[in-house]
């Protein structure tokens, strides 16, 4: 079983496309760093088009110096420079979706499976995610990325 398991792990993250992300200014890099994102279904890395109705696999890699027995998460669509939190995805419980507690230097990966009401508008989005203690907020991974939402 923790083999199908281990198999079915690499498979996905061999079809996952690596996106583009740039760092949130209010993070300095001793704070955390974050490695990499991906999203499954994605063609296009620079702006990835997520599918209105259809379930999206987005995963980071990220390293916290800082240690937190635990963390919150969100998502943020980016509106000239105001954060709008996603209600599917605001203040929840990190340790949901990564390994807790973090320590120091120790990476580690969030997974989120998102699937994306029909009603919500087309159009390209910057959005903002963050992972912060839950202790002390100003102890934050943070990272930026635009998604184009489509019908198609």
């Amino acid at each position: 079983m923790l083999r199908t398991i281990v198999i079915l792990s690499l498979i996905a993250a061999a079809s996952a496309t690596v996106i583009k992300i740039d760092k949130c200014e209010n993070v300095p890099e001793d704070v955390c760093t974050i490695i990499e994102s991906r999203i499954t279904p994605c063609v296009n890395g620079d702006e990835c088009r997520l599918k209105k109705g259809k379930e999206h696999a987005i995963s980071f890699d990220f390293t916290p110096n800082f240690s937190a027995d635990k963390l919150k998460t969100a998502v943020y669509y980016v509106n000239r420079g105001v954060d709008i939190p996603f209600a599917e995805l605001w203040d929840a419980d990190g340790c949901q979706y990564t390994s807790c507690p973090v320590s120091p230097g120790v990476s580690q990966q969030l997974n989120y499976k998102l699937r994306l009401g029909k009603k919500l508008p087309s159009g390209n989005f910057p959005i903002k995610w963050r992972v912060w203690n839950e202790a002390n907020p100003a102890q934050e991974c943070c990272f930026l990325a635009r998604l184009a939402i489509s019908k198609r």
